[in-house]
């Protein structure tokens, strides 16, 4: 299933969460310090980053954008005990994905991280068919332009051109 990176500095919470989440499957590794967060994140390459807003001196909303620019597409679950409008506003303009509050109910974290991965996997879809989408009007478009296709379309335009005009005169 994913790769979980799990940046929370309250260990027992940190570690209940990576002990739920690889029961349904998943991959978790727990960083109990901000300022491990980005070599942890780095080296483990995760699929989504679960991310407490207070990690000590390092704050969750000024890793979000680090992550965000090494990893546009990655998502990340923003979690807090000082759950607030201003925060979790915030948080979504960084490129967060989710907002939760702690205590977290281990039940609700699993549901939202398989919503936020399906959320991302339909995106990645999305975007790997506009692309091939992209491809094939470019490869129409320069198809369109070769001198043989151009010739073959002066040749029925001018055969359609024919056809009408026997089409249009009166019967004799």
């Amino acid at each position: 299933m994913a790769r979980i990176l799990i940046v929370e500095d309250e260990t027992v919470l940190a570690d209940a969460m990576a002990d739920g989440l690889r029961a349904a499957g998943h991959t978790a590794q727990t960083v109990y310090a901000g300022e491990k967060a980005l070599a942890a994140f780095r080296e483990f390459v995760p699929d989504i980053v679960l991310l407490d807003v207070r990690l000590g001196a390092v704050s969750g909303l000024d890793l979000l954008p680090v992550f965000k620019a090494d990893s546009p597409e990655l998502p990340v679950i923003i979690l807090t005990a000082y759950g607030s409008v201003e925060v979790a506003v915030e948080a979504m303009k960084r490129g967060a994905s989710e907002f939760l509050t702690k205590p977290v109910d281990l039940d609700v974290l699993a549901v939202t991280v398989d919503k936020v991965l399906a959320t991302s996997a339909a995106k990645r879809r999305l975007g790997q068919f506009e692309a091939a989408q992209q491809e094939r009007l470019r490869h129409t478009q320069l198809v369109g332009q070769c001198p043989a296709i151009l010739q073959i379309q002066e040749l029925v335009d001018r055969l359609a051109a024919r056809s009408a005009a026997s089409d249009a005169a009166p019967a004799t």
